[in-house]
């Protein structure tokens, strides 16, 4: 069975042709690949920006409209780039991942695990979806009535 690769924010999903277990690089990296040689449908490009350790953007580049999977709203074809802004305050974004089984299970590595983690790895089967969370950086006090926020 296929990895499959999810990133929300940018609506790129794709089915990859890994058939056993690997990093969760080596996943981003087929991608990259894959929509580079047009084995990805609609996609273009496909890319990630990392420091070495984490990733901070995500790239994907459609040649046609598309609707979102989940809403069922219509995009037009283009560049969807989303970074993260780690250094924000008070609310920081941040990309963040998930590792299921191919049965959807939560694969639990450890509570942070980053590029480079050696324990961090895609069943065969399995799936990678990434999101973006935010954050506090401090305290943050909710807004007063009739105030924004």
């Amino acid at each position: 069975m296929p990895i499959h690769l999810s990133v929300i924010g940018i609506f790129f999903g794709a089915d990859l042709d890994i058939h056993k277990e690997t990093s969760v690089r080596d996943v981003l990296n087929t991608a990259r690949e894959a929509a580079e040689a047009g084995l990805i449908m609609n996609v273009s490009k496909f890319d990630y920006h990392d420091d070495g350790k984490a990733v901070f953007a995500f790239g994907a580049t459609y040649k046609n409209k598309f609707q979102s999977k989940v809403l069922k709203n219509e995009y037009d074809p283009g560049e969807y780039y989303l970074a993260d802004d780690s250094d924000a305050k008070p609310v920081r974004r941040v990309w963040q991942y998930y590792v299921s089984d191919k049965n959807g299970k939560p694969r639990i590595n450890r509570p942070i695990a980053f590029l480079n983690d050696t324990r961090a790895v895609v069943p065969a089967g399995g799936t990678l979806t990434w999101r973006m969370v935010s954050i506090l950086a401090g305290p943050h006090a909710a807004p007063t009535a009739g105030s924004a926020s």
